[in-house]
């Protein structure tokens, strides 16, 4: 342990809000909130979040496309959670911004809280039964909303 930091053996809170500060992590409480999807309970607490997108070395030099990581964070810049993109490579190689991909929201203790899923479907106003779709479920297994996108008639 580097010169100058204490932890307090007999109160492991202590230890895990030194480790989260030195790592700008906020230890997000878990208060059981009753009708709020455990884990999302700091959501109630806070009126914005940010989200960077975390760019690999290797993408940005070769363009070669890998799976999205973002870093979800508090108005103080605390990172409250992690976004991991899940899909193969063909698809994103293939399909670009229309493939179709799995999200997994983990809190900062590594549980999911959120999935959102988007499987792979037609963009094309001739084929309105094939537009895209989002999946969002809270806890994972337990859907919370599904997003449509809409077809609006094209006005001369």
């Amino acid at each position: 342990m580097p010169a100058g930091h204490h932890v307090h053996r007999d109160s492991p809170e202590k230890e895990v809000s030194l480790e989260s500060n030195k790592m700008n992590m906020y230890a997000v409480p878990n208060p059981g909130m009753p009708g709020c999807p455990p884990g999302l309970e700091y959501l109630t607490q806070v009126d914005q979040l940010l989200i960077k997108q975390k760019v690999e070395l290797v993408e940005a030099l070769v363009g070669f496309e890998s799976n999205n990581k973002y870093e979800v964070r508090n108005a103080m810049g605390q990172n409250v959670f992690y976004a991991v993109e899940e899909n193969d490579c063909l698809s994103r190689q293939c399909c670009g911004p229309l493939r179709p991909f799995n999200i997994h929201v983990l809190d900062n203790f590594g549980q999911e809280v959120i999935s959102v899923t988007r499987p792979l479907k037609c963009m094309s106003c001739f084929f309105p039964c094939c537009l895209q779709e989002l999946e969002v479920q809270a806890p994972p297994g337990n859907t919370v909303g599904i997003c449509y996108t809409t077809v609006a008639p094209v006005l001369p």
